[in-house]
């Protein structure tokens, strides 16, 4: 490698970090247990930041006289967009399930 590591650090959090946590919130909502609904949700908000690097990087390397590689932004675009209306649907149904107590009946 041109860096001088034995590897990609983009493979790294590829294969090391998002795969596997995509994996486990998606099993973790399909069996209905716990705490995949959290864990979802931040994977969601994860790629959203994840897509915005990986647009700015394209961008950057445009201005600096490298060739546009537009199916790249096409994809991130898509994933950014897509991850970004999922996880604000997913808080807005969390938001309006979640209702502060009305009252304390029977203290007083």
């Amino acid at each position: 490698m041109a860096n001088g590591w034995p590897m990609d650090p983009v493979y790294v959090l590829d294969l090391g970090f998002a795969i596997p946590v995509a994996l486990l919130a998606s099993v973790r909502l399909l069996r209905n247990r716990s705490g995949g609904a959290w864990l979802a949700v931040a994977f969601l908000v994860f790629l959203r930041l994840l897509s915005i690097s990986a647009l700015l990087m394209t961008v950057f390397m445009a201005i600096d006289g490298q060739a546009l590689a537009l199916p790249l932004v096409a994809i991130f675009g898509v994933a950014l967009l897509v991850s970004a209306v999922l996880a604000w649907l997913a808080l807005r149904t969390r938001q309006s399930s979640v209702r502060a107590p009305e009252g304390r009946a029977g203290l007083a």
